[in-house]
């Protein structure tokens, strides 16, 4: 399970347009219930790079940033105020943003496009540092991802709220050529337990697939064990998801129960290839055998 030496740096792009290659991370304080989301995307054939980060406020409230810049061949790829990028070894990360950034009063709105043109515009600002505390695991098919577990420590400032943190991360990496169909669905799971209980596992089911390809991982025992089955269950009306219960299933046929109560959830709608989606995605808190933790649950769908 563990990623190849090769993997961990910035891979020689293929040949293809939609070619990209991603560096996320997803980070939670338990002491005052803020949760956020990172992630830089760099497309060199299509000459441009992104950044997105979505942070839930403790007080239901939801800030975006998102930012496109250019990609230059041969530098790191940064964006004027924003940067996401290796210190010294794949080990260690910077994060830093200083930038505007859209804010809503409550994550549900997040659909609403009235909403964001009425939105708050927000100063954040984010000096943060990831350092690993694992090795980074094969996570999806293909194994062209993989997630390490880490802590995320430093300074964040939205607008006049200061936050210090020492938390529990997951960074993940992806790479190689976009695929432009939608799924059909795709659900991943996250659990920020520091250590013992911690796990990812995404399920994803390709239209003319009978069943869905599943695979993550979980600690048990101080040991990653891997995870090759899901079964979700949402309890809630329409769209909106207010718990879930989730059926782990490990290589050996053992099964472990989870259950998470939604903190908030971002309803974010788009587009791929004229096919419309909806991403619900949820700060969760996750109760299992060894207590509760925070996390997250990215659930798409077509629309």
């Amino acid at each position: 399970m563990i990623a190849e030496n090769s993997d961990r740096g910035w891979h020689t792009p293929g040949a293809e347009l939609a070619w990209s290659e991603s560096v996320g991370f997803r980070f939670a304080d338990p002491a005052s219930r803020l949760g956020v989301v990172a992630r830089l995307g760099v497309h060199p054939n299509e000459g441009s790079v992104d950044v997105a980060i979505d942070i839930f406020m403790p007080d239901g409230s939801f800030v975006a940033v998102r930012q496109i810049g250019p990609w230059r061949d041969g530098v790191a790829p940064l964006i004027e105020g924003f940067e996401i990028q290796a210190v010294e070894s794949e080990d260690r990360w910077r994060l830093f943003c200083d930038g505007a950034a859209h804010s809503l009063p409550e994550a549900a709105v997040a659909d609403q496009p009235a909403a964001w043109k009425s939105s708050r515009i927000e100063r954040v600002i984010l000096e943060l540092e990831w350092q690993a505390c694992a090795e980074p695991l094969q996570s999806g098919g293909g194994g062209t991802r993989f997630t390490q577990a880490g802590r995320m420590r430093g300074e964040m400032w939205v607008s006049g709220d200061h936050f210090i943190l020492d938390v529990p991360a997951l960074r993940d990496r992806s790479w190689g050529p976009r695929r432009l169909e939608l799924p059909e669905s795709r659900a991943l799971l996250c659990c920020l337990a520091d250590g013992e209980g911690g796990f990812e596992i995404e399920t994803l089911r390709r239209e003319g697939e009978s069943a869905p390809g599943t695979s993550g991982w979980i600690v048990i025992g101080g040991e990653a064990r891997a995870l090759a089955e899901l079964e979700l269950v949402e309890d809630g009306e329409g769209s909106a998801v207010q718990g879930l219960r989730a059926s782990l299933g490990l290589l050996d046929a053992a099964k472990l129960s989870r259950e998470a109560r939604v903190i908030v959830m971002a309803p974010l709608p788009g587009r791929r290839n004229d096919a419309a989606f909806l991403l619900r995605e949820c700060f969760v808190e996750w109760a299992g055998e060894g207590g509760t933790a925070l996390g997250f649950a990215e659930l798409l769908s077509r629309t």
